[in-house]
């Protein structure tokens, strides 16, 4: 659009409308210094800690009620995670997207930054309804339902937590000028599948297919790789996390496509559920309808004791600030989202900077903005 084009010309200092994902596509064609990725600002300068927006068509996971078995299931999903972060995440940021990465000492801490303080929006997520066709809604939730939702969980003492600011469960993200590195940090822990063997058994993965409407094309080429494309890091890189994983834990990763839209989804899920079909371990697709179909009961409680193979703490690779964000009472998550979830990485909002022009406009070195937004002083 304009807004882009003025950007590249050196007639805006910022340029806004953009997610993370939209850069693998973004030409950002003669700018000397590249151009700068920075993260929404703070609203208030005591907040010390950043929210990423993302989109409500990002694709999440989930685990249908018809599911059978939870320890399964959780395990490979979180060898899955662990397994993105190491082995994709790294080679995503430098060979798709259209940044000079490693040209200057902030643009992987900016990225860091962004990936570290993904957060949800329970507004967002349950409060809209799709329209088919003929105008008619397809969702749930209607704002009296929602009214009702959000007087119980006053009742119990769930609100609290949904509106929460700043004050979650999970631990703040600080970063200083001397350290930028934005790669995943999976820690020296014992491997924790070492005596994990499945004995070849199928994970059955519902992957949607579905163009997003935020405009930056599916993310299923990141979950369960491109078999015709040609040769690259990144795609290689989806195969190699996969074959890793089965080998690991002795599974075979079976995925089937999905392209419907919104009315799609909801009529799918609800008929494996009404029918009791148990033909997929885990299914992924557009938050906005799952967060309905969560509503509605169709999904199991990921944080049900059941679930032995997920660990969320201290776990970069969950985007746990963001599951807690979606909960409806604690206790009680039914969203999953994390690196192997790349499409909620991939929609994160941010804002692009025109190093080159603040330097020449202003007569300053442009690594001061980076510093502000590293010393919390972003607002």
């Amino acid at each position: 659009g304009n807004s882009l084009r003025d950007f590249t010309e050196g007639s805006a200092l910022l340029c806004e409308g953009h997610w993370l994902g939209s850069l693998e596509n973004t030409a950002l064609p003669d700018m000397k210094e590249g151009a700068g990725v920075l993260p929404y600002p703070q609203l208030y300068a005591s907040d010390k800690r950043y929210i990423t927006a993302t989109s409500n068509t990002a694709n999440v996971g989930a685990v249908l009620l018809t599911a059978k078995d939870e320890a399964f299931i959780s395990t490979v999903i979180q060898a899955l995670n662990r397994e993105t972060a190491s082995r994709l995440i790294p080679k995503y940021y430098r060979d798709a997207l259209k940044l000079r990465y490693d040209a200057d000492p902030y643009t992987a801490g900016m990225i860091r930054i962004l990936h570290d303080n993904i957060g949800g929006s329970f507004m967002l997520a349950y409060g809209n309804q799709a329209i088919d066709g003929s105008g008619n809604p397809v969702g749930t939730v209607s704002e009296s339902f929602l009214s009702l939702l959000l007087c119980l969980l006053m009742l119990v003492g769930g609100v609290a937590e949904l509106v929460a600011c700043g004050t979650g469960d999970t631990a703040e993200t600080t970063s200083t000028g001397g350290e930028t590195n934005s790669e995943p940090e999976v820690t020296a822990e014992e491997d924790p599948f070492k005596n994990v063997d499945y004995k070849g058994r199928e994970f059955r993965v519902l992957t949607s297919t579905n163009i997003a409407s935020a405009g930056m094309g599916n993310s299923n080429y990141l979950i369960e790789g491109e078999k015709d494309a040609a040769s690259s890091m990144v795609n290689d890189a989806v195969f190699e996390r996969n074959a890793v994983v089965e080998k690991k834990i002795g599974v075979q990763l079976k995925f089937t496509q999905l392209d419907v839209d919104y009315n799609g989804v909801f009529s799918k899920i609800r008929t494996y559920v009404a029918n009791n079909l148990d033909e997929y371990d885990l299914v992924i697709n557009d938050l906005f309808p799952f967060a309905n179909l969560s509503i509605e009961g169709n999904f199991r409680n990921i944080l049900a004791p059941e679930f032995t193979g997920f660990d969320f703490e201290d776990k970069t690779y969950w985007y746990k600030e963001y599951m807690d964000d979606l909960r409806l009472q604690n206790g009680y998550e039914y969203i999953l989202a994390g690196d192997f979830f790349i499409d909620v990485l991939r929609s994160s909002h941010l804002l692009l900077f025109n190093k080159e022009m603040y330097r020449d406009h202003y007569r300053r070195d442009p690594g001061e903005v980076f510093e502000w937004v590293l010393n919390y002083e972003w607002t």
